[in-house]
Parts: C-alpha cells; sequence; structure tokens
C-alpha cells in the first residue's frame, strides 16, 4: 500500500469512526447538564489524568491520526452551527433549554446566581489568563479544539449536523474565557498556541486530548511532539 493510499485508507477509516463517537455524545451530553447549574467548577469537569491523557495520546497516534492537516476548501464558522439551545438538563421536560453558550458560563462561573438561563451579574476567572469579569457579556466561549483545527483534522468530511454537536459540546469542548485569550489563541493548536498562564498548561492539554480522542480527530507531527512534551512534565 503507497503512503497515499495509506492516508485515504486512515481518512475512511476515521469518519465511521467519527460518526460513532458523534452518535454516543449526541445521546449522552444531555444527561449532564443537571450537574452543570451548580458545578461552579472552570471547564469540562473530567478529563484524563496526564497519565491517562499521554497513553490516549500514544494509541491516537498507532490508530493512524497522526497525519498531515488538510485545509480543504470550504471552511467557514457557518459550518458549524453553534450556540443552539441544548437541554432541558436532565432531560427532564421542567428544566430551562438554554444556549450552549449560556450553560458554559452557568458552569465557569466563581460567583453568582443563576436565573433561568441568565448569569448576567457574577465573577469569572479566566482560567487562561487569570482575568477576573463581572459581567458575562465581557466573556468569550472558547472552543478547546478551535473549529477550523477541527476541520482540518477530518471535520471537512462530517455533516453540518455532526459538526454542530462537536461546536455545542459544553461536556468537554467549551470554556468560558477573556476576550484578549481567546483572540490571541484563535485557531492555533499547543505547537504553536498555549494559555499565558502557566498554571493551567496541564489541565489545558488534557482537555485537548480529550476531544481529539473523542471526535477521532488527526494531529500533525509538531502538535503530536508538543502536546506529548508538555504531558511528560505534568
Amino acid at each position: 500500500m503507497s503512503n497515499k493510499d495509506k492516508v485515504s485508507f486512515w481518512r475512511r477509516r476515521g469518519t465511521r469512526r467519527s460518526a460513532l463517537a458523534l452518535i454516543v455524545a449526541t445521546v449522552t451530553t444531555a444527561g449532564t447538564f443537571a450537574v452543570l447549574r451548580d458545578a461552579l467548577a472552570y471547564g469540562p469537569g473530567s478529563p484524563p489524568s496526564a497519565a491517562e491523557a499521554r497513553q490516549q495520546w500514544s494509541d491516537l497516534r498507532l490508530a493512524g491520526n497522526l497525519q498531515d492537516e488538510f485545509d480543504t476548501a470550504g471552511y467557514s464558522r457557518a459550518r458549524f452551527p453553534h450556540w443552539r439551545i441544548v437541554g432541558p438538563p436532565n432531560g427532564q421536560p421542567g428544566g430551562p433549554n438554554c444556549t450552549a453558550d449560556k450553560w458554559t458560563k452557568i458552569r465557569d462561573r466563581s460567583l453568582g446566581a443563576v436565573n433561568g438561563c441568565e448569569t448576567a451579574n457574577g465573577t469569572w476567572v479566566s482560567g487562561y489568563d487569570n482575568v477576573t469579569i463581572t459581567n458575562s457579556s465581557g466573556l468569550d466561549i472558547d472552543h478547546i479544539v478551535p473549529l477550523h483545527e477541527a476541520w482540518k483534522s477530518g471535520a471537512d468530511e462530517w455533516t453540518d449536523e455532526d459538526r454542530a454537536v462537536f461546536a455545542n459540546d459544553v461536556v468537554v469542548n467549551l470554556v468560558a474565557t477573556s476576550p484578549a485569550s481567546n483572540r490571541s489563541k484563535g485557531d492555533q493548536d499547543p505547537a504553536s498556541w498555549m494559555p499565558p498562564n502557566a498554571g493551567i498548561h496541564c489541565q489545558y492539554l488534557t482537555w485537548w486530548v480529550e476531544v481529539k480522542v473523542k471526535y477521532d480527530l488527526d494531529m500533525d507531527n509538531d502538535e503530536y511532539d508538543a502536546v506529548l512534551s508538555g504531558l511528560n512534565n505534568c
């Protein structure tokens, strides 16, 4: 099998595995929202440990996901419909239906009460740069694995509905940040950008691995080396 054929094979294999992962994500996400309303915890709640993430990252490479990234034509943020309504909490009809960005603000607040889906007044500390924000309108919601990065890593082969699942995945791929840190990151992977706050580096890398593994996304050589090196220091 030529190298070109191997790439084609792995990309087709990745599409099938991604479809399964997306189905699982769609089924299981709604059941987690009951705990988000009062979590007062920053970022995705149950990432793997650094040791687990190292193993998962290596396993993803061995599965054939170490590839050159393909920046195929057609990318736009509109191909990832986001800030859709998700919920109600725990699938119960009496709970609020909130958009994914509002659920993220509810989960990531340090202080402040919740009124339905609203958290206008409260305190948020952006873990990326330790900036304190006291109004939810001053927050950005970051996709830990950026939409463009996902597109280059295999999401270009998904349907728009599958991409919407990814873009609204509060459980593993969304976090509230300061606008400055989010704009600084852009669509970069850990080989070219890490949060200014070094204290969150290990957590950030485990988040990154969790998303890439869940959605069976590819990684390039620089990204693979940077993530593994970072996790080795955790």
